[in-house]
C-alpha cells in the first residue's frame, strides 16, 4: 500500500491533469470542441517546430515552436469541421481494421473493410456533427480519465486487466454521452455550419 501511495504522489500532477481534463471532456466536451482542437493544434505545432531545429539552438527552437504552434492553433479553430471528419475517418479505419483482424480476414479484405469504415464513420462525423462530437468527446474524455486513474494504481489488478479498463471506458463514455446529450441536444451548435466557414 505504501508503494502504491508513493507512486501515486510522484505522479500526482499527471494524474490530476489527465483525470480532470478527461472528465471535463467526457461530460462537457461538446461546447468546448473548437478550443480542444485549437489546443491540439498548438501542442502539435509546438512539437513539430521544436523537432525540426538542432538541439544546440534550444531558444530558437522554442521560439519557432511557439510560432508554429500558434499558426496551427489558429488554423485548427476555423477548420475544426475538417478535423472532425478526419478524426472520424481515423477512428473508423482503426475500428473496422480491428474488426477485420478479429474475423481473421485476409490483409486485402482488412484494408478494404478499414477504408469502408473510414468513409462511413468519417461521413457520420461530418454530416451528423452534433451527436458525433458528443460521442467522440465522451469516449475520448473517458479514456483520458480512466488512464489517469489507472496511473495512480500501477500495480493493481485494475490497471493490469485490459478487459476491466475497456469496460470502465465504455461505461464512463456512455454515461458521458448521455449527460452531454441531455444537456446539449437542443443547441445544434455545429449541425448547419458549412466546412468552409466552420
Amino acid at each position: 500500500m505504501g508503494c502504491l501511495w508513493e507512486v501515486a504522489m510522484s505522479n500526482i500532477l499527471v494524474i490530476l491533469v489527465t483525470t480532470v481534463v478527461g472528465l471535463i471532456t467526457c461530460f462537457y466536451g461538446y461546447p468546448l470542441i473548437r478550443i480542444l482542437f485549437a489546443l491540439t493544434g498548438l501542442v502539435a505545432g509546438y512539437l513539430i517546430g521544436v523537432q525540426v531545429m538542432p538541439p544546440d539552438q534550444a531558444i530558437l527552437a522554442v521560439v519557432i515552436g511557439i510560432v508554429v504552434g500558434l499558426i496551427c492553433a489558429a488554423l485548427a479553430y476555423p477548420l475544426w469541421s475538417i478535423g472532425i471528419a478526419i478524426s472520424g475517418m481515423v477512428l473508423g479505419f482503426g475500428l473496422f481494421a480491428s474488426l477485420g483482424t478479429m474475423l481473421d480476414l485476409s490483409s486485402t479484405l482488412i484494408i478494404a473493410l478499414a477504408i469502408l469504415g473510414a468513409i462511413i464513420v468519417g461521413g457520420l462525423f461530418f454530416f451528423a456533427r452534433d451527436p458525433m462530437i458528443m460521442l467522440a468527446t465522451a469516449f475520448s474524455g473517458a479514456s483520458y480519465a480512466i488512464y489517469g486513474i489507472a496511473i495512480a494504481f500501477p500495480e493493481s489488478s485494475f490497471r493490469a486487466n485490459s478487459v476491466l479498463l475497456t469496460a470502465a471506458v465504455l461505461v464512463l463514455g456512455v454515461i458521458g454521452f448521455l449527460v452531454q446529450y441531455r444537456l446539449f441536444k437542443d443547441r445544434h451548435l455545429y449541425a448547419g455550419v458549412p466546412a468552409a466557414e466552420s
